[in-house]
């Protein structure tokens, strides 16, 4: 026998007899959390709320592990009901949700509290023990849709030369998340090899040659929502040009020498200066 049974099966009677009856935790049923996308999810709480003071269900919404605000779109129905085996002191209530999503609800959960001003009049800030939080979670809503729209981009974006290297992006938004397939236009039997890089599907092209590289090439993205195929078909180009090695040219020029001969005239005694101008190997005399 569990330790704690007895006192809170006593504690219960106790309080039956005082005529005081606490709530119970809740359960969930209908819970429809996987649909496609403009379809609605859907989950009933039902709980007894306690009694002689009745109180009620509330629910709440998480979203990627933290407290949202419940959609607008959401629609809460609550009703009182029997179960087999309830007494006169039993006050059960039955609460539904029917939230209409898209994709901006992916990963929304949804959670039944039971309060009660006499026994527990606050809730939680997140349903984390279901026995003491009195409280019932969904699992997280998985929102299908089929491929609505396509990029395709390059790096790097600017002029492409022989020898370098290049690689192409491509990325489909959907959900399940898209299988992707290359090729190259023209040259279907080439095989491309593809890695995921996060969301994004890539294609690296090293070395690339003009005649090999340059030309169309086609991303083709496919999900599968409810069994239907959804394909998305786009193509980005590669202009190569060739690799222009650029030379420099260094022109060379024989310095100037300048040189000072001395010769005497025929008949006189003063000697004249001659300057020699010797430039790129010939020579200019200058009286």
């Amino acid at each position: 026998m569990h330790p704690n049974w007895l006192p809170h099966k006593l504690d219960e009677k106790i309080m039956r007899f005082k005529g005081l009856v606490p709530p119970t935790v809740p359960t969930l049923s209908n819970v429809q959390t996987g649909v496609k996308e403009n379809s609605s999810i859907t989950a009933t709480c039902t709980a007894g709320v306690g009694y002689p003071k009745a109180g009620h269900i509330v629910w709440k919404a998480y979203q990627n592990g933290r407290s949202v605000d419940l959609p607008s779109e959401i629609v809460i129905t609550s009703m009182n009901v029997s179960q087999p085996g309830d007494d006169k002191c039993t006050v059960r209530t039955q609460s539904s949700v029917t939230l209409k999503v898209n994709r901006l609800h992916q990963n929304i959960s949804l959670a039944c509290f039971v309060t009660n001003q006499d026994f527990k009049p606050t809730t939680p800030e997140t349903c984390t023990d279901p026995a003491t939080d009195l409280c019932a979670q969904t699992d997280p809503a998985v929102v299908t849709y089929p491929l609505s729209k396509m990029n395709l981009t390059r790096e790097p974006a600017s002029t492409l030369y022989e020898g370098a290297r290049v690689t192409l992006k491509c990325q489909a938004e959907g959900n399940p998340l898209p299988t992707y397939t290359w090729t190259k236009v023209g040259d279907e039997n080439r095989k491309l090899s593809s890695v995921m890089d996060g969301l994004v599907s890539t294609v690296t092209l090293t070395s690339l040659n003009k005649s090999l590289d340059a030309g169309d090439y086609s991303c083709e993205a496919l999900n599968i929502v409810e069994n239907e195929k959804y394909i998305f078909l786009g193509f980005i180009s590669l202009i190569i040009d060739e690799n222009i090695t650029q030379t420099s040219t260094t022109i060379q020029k024989t310095p100037t020498t300048v040189t000072t001969v001395t010769k005497t005239p025929t008949g006189t005694g003063s000697p004249e200066a001659t300057t020699v101008i010797s430039e790129s190997g010939n020579s200019k005399i200058i009286d």
